[in-house]
C-alpha cells in the first residue's frame, strides 16, 4: 500500500517507530492466541471451543477486555442545520462530501461490533455535535457526549476532528486503555482481545508499509492532511531527537488503541502544541495528529516512565487483518473493489468515501453502498438503535 491511498477525506497518521529495526525501545509482549480471521463475514459470531454454547465467551485471562470503553467520533455533514453553523463560521455549506457525508456508516459499523465482538459489554461513547436520529439514548451501553463537554468554551464550536480527538481522555468513567473507531471502520470477522492488545495489557500499533519523508514536501502547500502530519512529526522530533534508524510510518485505516494517561501526560509535554491546534476551527497546517502523537509519546517515553507497553504488529500480520476500499462514482469500479473485500476477508476494512460534492453524481454510488453494507451484514438492528 503507497501513501497516496491516504489522500482526500481522512487525516493519515504515522507512526514514530519500525518495530524491525529499532527492538530496543519496544516493551515486547507475547500476544495470546488469536481467533481464526478465515470466516466468512456471514457466519453466526465465532463460538469458543472452549464454551461452544457462548459466543461471547473469553479466556479467563482475557475477562479484563470485556469493559474496555470504545469511542466513534462521529459528525452528519449532511444535515442542514449543522451545514449552517458551519457556514457561519466560515466553512462551507456543501452536502456532506468524503469526509462527513452520512452514508449510515455509524450505524453499520455499530452492527458489525455487535456481530463480531459479542463479547464486549462496555460503554460505547459517542462523540459529536448531536447524536443521530436513530440511536438508542436509553441503552446504558451508549453514551453520546457533546464534543463541546470536552473541548475548552474558547475553542467552541470546532469543526475540526484532529481538534476533538486531543480531549478523549476527558470522557466519563473511560477506562484506562480504550478504543477509537471511526464510523466508516467495519468489522468483517470474529475480532478477540488479542488483536487489539498483548497478553501482558500492553496496547498493538497497525502501521502502514510507507515510510514517511517530510523534507521532500512543503508543509505550507496543500493538502493539508500532509502538512498536518509533518509538523506533528518534527514535534516529537524536537522532543526525542532525530529519527534516523527508525524512520516513522503511517497507520493503517483501522481502530487506534489508546492509554488514557498518555494523554494526559502529552497535554503536558506538549501543552503550547495542543493549545495552539486546539483553536483551529478547521483544518490546519498546524494540527497535531493525535494518533501519531500517541504513539510516538508512548514509543518514546511512555514506556520507559510509565509501564506503558506496546506490540507493532508485523506488516504479514496486518495486510491479512486490514483493507483500505474506496468508494467513488464509478459503480462497477466499486463493485470489483467490494469482490475484494470478500476475497480477501479480512478483520476490520475502512470505507473511504470518494464521491464527491457532487450530490447529483453522488447518490447513485451512495445508494449501491448502502446496499453493500445490507448485503454484507444483513439489515438486523444493533441495540443501539431505536426500533
Amino acid at each position: 500500500m503507497t501513501v497516496s491511498l491516504l489522500r482526500s477525506g481522512h487525516t493519515a497518521y504515522p507512526s514514530l517507530t519500525d518495530i524491525q529495526s529499532s527492538p530496543a525501545l519496544v516493551a515486547k509482549s507475547t500476544a495470546a492466541p488469536r481467533l481464526s480471521s478465515s470466516s466468512s463475514s456471514s457466519a453466526e459470531p465465532l463460538l469458543s471451543i472452549l464454551n461452544p454454547g457462548d459466543p461471547g465467551y473469553l479466556e479467563p485471562e482475557w475477562e479484563w477486555a470485556r469493559e474496555t470503553s470504545i469511542v466513534y467520533t462521529w459528525v452528519n455533514g449532511s444535515e442542514a442545520g449543522y451545514r449552517a453553523v458551519r457556514q457561519r463560521w466560515g466553512g462551507p455549506n456543501a452536502v456532506g462530501g468524503g469526509r462527513d457525508r452520512d452514508n449510515d456508516d455509524l450505524k453499520f459499523s455499530l452492527r458489525t461490533l455487535t456481530k463480531f465482538m459479542p463479547w464486549h459489554n462496555g460503554t460505547i461513547y459517542l462523540v459529536s455535535p448531536s447524536p443521530p436520529s436513530w440511536a438508542d439514548l436509553s441503552n446504558p451501553r451508549f453514551r453520546w457526549v457533546n464534543q463541546d463537554e470536552l473541548i475548552p468554551k474558547e475553542d467552541q464550536p470546532t469543526f475540526n476532528s484532529n481538534a476533538v480527538e486531543q480531549y478523549l481522555h476527558l470522557l466519563p468513567g473511560l477506562t484506562d486503555r480504550f478504543i477509537q473507531m471511526n464510523d466508516d471502520y467495519m468489522l468483517y470477522n470474529p475480532v478477540h482481545p488479542s488483536d487489539f492488545f498483548t497478553a501482558q495489557g500492553g496496547i498493538r500499533l497497525f502501521l502502514e508499509t510507507s515510510v514517511i519523508q517530510p523534507h521532500k514536501f512543503d508543509t505550507k502547500t496543500p493538502p493539508i492532511w500532509l502538512g498536518s502530519t509533518f509538523h506533528s512529526v518534527d514535534i516529537l522530533r524536537e522532543a526525542y531527537g532525530p529519527i534516523n534508524t527508525n524512520q516513522p510510518r503511517y497507520l493503517q485505516h483501522a481502530p487506534f488503541v489508546y492509554y488514557k494517561q498518555a494523554f494526559q501526560n502529552m497535554h503536558q509535554r506538549f501543552y503550547r502544541s495542543f493549545r495552539v491546534a486546539s483553536a483551529h476551527k478547521f483544518r490546519h497546517y498546524e494540527d497535531v495528529l493525535t494518533p501519531l502523537m500517541h504513539h510516538g509519546y508512548v514509543v518514546q517515553e511512555g514506556s520507559h516512565c510509565c509501564g506503558m507497553k506496546y506490540e507493532i504488529v508485523p506488516l504479514n500480520e496486518v495486510q491479512k487483518m486490514m483493507k483500505f476500499m474506496r468508494w467513488g462514482t464509478d459503480t462497477a469500479e466499486n463493485a470489483r473493489r467490494l469482490e475484494g473485500i470478500k476475497a480477501l476477508s479480512p478483520k476490520f476494512f475502512n470505507v473511504n468515501d470518494e464521491m464527491g460534492n457532487d450530490v447529483a453524481k453522488a447518490t447513485l454510488a451512495q445508494t449501491q453502498l448502502k446496499d453493500a453494507f445490507v448485503s454484507l451484514f444483513g439489515n438486523d438492528p444493533s441495540p443501539f438503535e431505536i426500533l
